[in-house]
C-alpha cells in the first residue's frame, strides 16, 4: 500500500470516528429526579426549588423533571410569550414513548379553558346533579372560572379521547400566569391503569421520550381568522368560553417586501397571520428511589 493510500486510510478513520463521537454526543439524556413526596401541581413551582431546569434558549422555555414510583411530574414554563402561539385553544400535548424513540404514537392533551360563572354551574349540574339556589348564588359571585381538561391523543387521528378513571390515577395540570412567564405544572402516571390507556407504561430507572407539541392552525383559530373583520376583545366570552392567557390567537404578522400581484398579496398575507406550530423532544432517565 502507497503512503498516499495509508493518509487516506487514516484521514478515513479519523473523520468515522469524529463524527460517530458527535453523534452520540447529540444523544444526551436529561435525567428526572427523585422526589420522596408526591408534587403539588398548583402550577406555581414551589416543589422545584431543589432542580435545575433544562432551558430551551430558542424558545425561552424551562423544563423541569421529577418523578416518583407512580408519577412524573413537569414543570414547563414560557419566560417568552410570543411563543405561546395558540396554545389557548390548541392546549399542550406532550407526547409519551416508553421505548425511548422518537415516534409520536400515543399522547395526552392538556387543555385550559376559562367558562363564565352561568356554564360552571351548568357543567356541575351535569357531573353531580341539580344545585341548591344559595350554591348558585356563590358561584355567580366570580364572572369565570378555570377548567382542566385531558384526554387521549395519537398520531392517526384528531380526535381527542376523554380520559376516564378515578380522580386519584388520572393525569393531572395546573396554569399559573405572571407577567413574566407561564407555567403549566404536569403530573403523569407512569403506568397505564387496567382497561384505559393513560401512563406513559413504564418503570422507574427507565429510558422515555417525550415530546411537547402546541400552537398551529386550531379549529377555533380558523374561525376567528374568517370573521377577522367583526370587532372582539381579547375577553370577552365566545359561547361562554373565553381565555386570560396572554398571547396572540393568530400569530405574529411577518413583514415582506413588495408583491405583485393581487393574488400574491393574499398569499403573503395569509402566510404572514398563520400561526406557528411548536414541537420538541426531551429524551428522559427515569429516576430511581434513593
Amino acid at each position: 500500500m502507497t503512503s498516499k493510500k495509508v493518509f487516506r486510510c487514516v484521514v478515513f478513520f479519523i473523520l468515522a470516528v469524529t463524527l460517530t463521537t458527535a453523534g452520540f454526543a447529540k444523544k444526551k439524556t436529561n435525567e428526572s429526579a427523585w422526589t420522596a413526596k408526591p408534587v403539588l401541581i398548583d402550577g406555581q413551582g414551589k416543589d422545584w426549588q431543589d432542580v435545575t431546569p433544562l432551558l430551551k434558549k430558542k424558545m425561552a422555555i424551562e423544563c423541569a423533571f421529577k418523578n416518583d414510583k407512580n408519577y412524573l411530574y413537569i414543570l414547563f414554563t414560557f419566560k417568552d410569550f410570543k411563543f405561546l402561539s395558540t396554545l389557548n385553544s390548541s392546549g399542550m400535548t406532550v407526547w409519551l414513548n416508553s421505548e425511548g424513540k422518537k415516534k409520536k404514537k400515543y399522547g395526552i392533551k392538556f387543555l385550559r379553558r376559562v367558562i363564565t360563572a352561568d356554564h360552571f354551574i351548568a357543567l356541575l349540574e351535569r357531573q353531580h346533579g341539580p344545585l341548591p339556589d344559595s350554591k348558585k348564588a356563590e358561584i355567580k359571585k366570580k364572572k369565570a372560572y378555570p377548567i382542566y381538561q385531558n384526554g387521549v391523543v395519537n398520531k392517526d387521528s384528531d380526535t381527542v379521547v376523554p380520559i376516564k378513571v378515578a380522580s386519584a390515577q388520572a393525569p393531572a395540570f395546573k396554569v399559573a400566569q405572571s407577567r413574566e412567564q407561564v407555567a403549566y405544572e404536569f403530573r403523569i402516571p407512569l403506568a397505564n391503569v387496567e382497561g384505559e390507556v393513560v401512563g406513559i407504561g413504564t418503570t422507574p430507572g427507565r429510558d422515555i421520550m417525550l415530546a411537547f407539541e402546541w400552537g398551529g392552525m386550531t379549529k377555533e383559530v380558523k374561525e376567528r381568522m374568517k370573521n377577522r373583520g367583526r370587532s372582539t376583545s381579547a375577553s370577552s366570552y365566545k359561547d361562554g368560553v373565553s381565555s386570560s392567557m396572554p398571547g396572540s390567537e393568530e400569530g405574529e404578522g411577518v413583514g415582506g417586501g413588495g408583491v405583485s400581484t393581487r393574488a400574491e398579496a393574499r398569499a403573503q398575507y395569509a402566510r404572514s397571520r398563520t400561526p406557528k406550530k411548536y414541537s420538541f423532544y426531551v429524551p428522559l432517565k427515569l429516576a430511581e428511589e434513593k
